[in-house]
């Protein structure tokens, strides 16, 4: 099955459509993936976004981020590059003291988790709040 390239975005489900049908054809198990539908990202302290994951990224996905001292990370959904122009997902609260490692991890059904640990491996406590 050679790949022809897509010239218009239209075309793009029907040629998933027929990558589908040759690996059933050829007796091969159907590799579905679901992907992100919207970049998530941190807001710096300019306004501007901070990319963690991107649209497209396939599921479970996740990124990593290192913060000093006392952090609100709010965390954005969209495609613009500042933050008043996106969706706020949540803001997560935790003291990360003399630093911490954040990951944030995004599971198959979409949903978000956030963890911290600090530079000695222990979890640190992460407090979500919706955001305003």
């Amino acid at each position: 099955f050679q790949r022809v390239p897509v010239e218009a975005p239209v075309g793009a489900p029907a040629l998933g459509a027929a990558a589908l049908a040759h690996r059933l054809w050829q007796g091969e198990p159907p590799a579905l993936l679901d992907a992100l539908c919207m970049t998530l990202g941190l807001e710096a302290d300019d306004g501007y976004i901070e990319w963690l994951l991107r649209r497209g990224a396939p599921l479970p996905a996740s990124a990593e981020r290192f913060v000093e001292g006392e952090a609100a990370l709010t965390v954005y959904q969209g495609e613009r590059s500042t933050g008043a122009d996106c969706r706020p997902v949540g803001v997560y609260h935790l003291d990360a003291g003399a630093g911490a490692r954040v990951t944030f991890r995004v599971d198959a059904d979409g949903l978000i988790d956030v963890r911290a640990t600090d530079t000695a491996g222990a979890p640190v406590p992460v407090r979500c709040e919706r955001p305003a």
